[in-house]
C-alpha cells in the first residue's frame, strides 16, 4: 500500500496524523473501510497522540477532503473494538463540541462497550448526550440500556424507560423480555419472570 512503500523508501519519514488522517478519508471515501481501520487504529496506538489530537485531524482533513461521516464513526467503534472505552467517551465528546455526531450504529456500539465492562453511570451520560444531541435511537440502543439497568439492580425502572422509549415510537422485543426474564430470575423473582414469558 501506498502508506507502506512511503515508509519504506523513505526510511526519515514518520507519518503524522494529519498524513494518516488524509489517508483514512480517502480509502473511507473508496469504500475500503478495513483498510482505513487499519490506519484507525495505528493511529489510536501512536504513543504521545492524544484524542484531542486525533480528532481535530481527522475533522480538519474531513472539510479538506469533503468526505464522510463515517470516518468518525469507524474512530468510536475502532477504540471499543481496542479495548480503549474511555479514550471512546472522550472522542465521543470532542467530536460533539466540534459540532460531529457519529451515527447510532456507532453510538450503540460504545454504549454496548460500557455497559459490558459495567461502566454503567458512563453508559447513562453518554446515553442522555445522545438525546440532547438529536440522534435518533433505535430498539439496540433500548436493550442496551435496560441490560444496564439490570445490571445496576433496577429492574424496577424498566417500566418507566419502556414508556418512554415507546413515546418515542421503539417498542420492546424478544431481546429485551428475556433479558427481564434473566434479571428477575437471578434474583429471585420467578413469578415477575413468568409473568413476562406469558407475554
Amino acid at each position: 500500500r501506498f502508506i507502506d512503500l512511503v515508509s519504506l523508501n523513505c526510511p526519515n519519514f514518520k507519518h503524522s496524523s494529519t498524513s494518516l488522517s488524509s489517508a483514512i478519508h480517502v480509502l473511507v471515501r473508496s469504500r475500503r473501510a478495513s483498510d482505513a481501520q487499519a490506519l484507525v487504529l495505528r493511529m489510536i496506538r501512536k504513543s504521545g497522540v492524544s484524542r484531542i489530537e486525533i480528532v481535530d485531524s481527522l475533522v480538519s482533513s474531513y472539510e479538506d477532503f469533503g468526505s464522510d461521516l463515517r470516518v468518525f464513526d469507524l474512530l468510536i467503534r475502532t477504540y471499543v473494538q481496542a479495548r480503549k472505552l474511555r479514550e471512546a467517551v472522550e472522542a465521543f465528546h470532542v467530536l460533539k463540541s466540534r459540532g460531529f455526531c457519529v451515527s447510532i450504529n456507532a453510538c450503540n456500539s460504545l454504549l454496548g462497550g460500557l455497559v459490558k465492562i459495567e461502566w454503567i453511570d458512563w453508559a447513562w451520560e453518554v446515553y442522555h448526550e445522545i438525546v440532547r444531541c438529536g440522534i435518533q435511537v433505535n430498539v439496540y440502543t433500548l436493550n442496551i440500556m435496560v441490560n444496564a439497568m439490570c445490571k445496576q439492580g433496577k429492574i424496577d425502572a424498566v417500566k418507566g424507560f419502556l414508556s418512554e422509549m415507546e413515546e418515542k415510537g421503539i417498542f420492546s422485543d424478544s431481546v429485551t423480555y428475556n433479558t427481564l426474564i434473566n434479571a428477575y430470575s437471578r434474583e429471585g423473582k420467578l413469578e415477575e419472570a413468568f409473568g413476562l414469558m406469558n407475554v
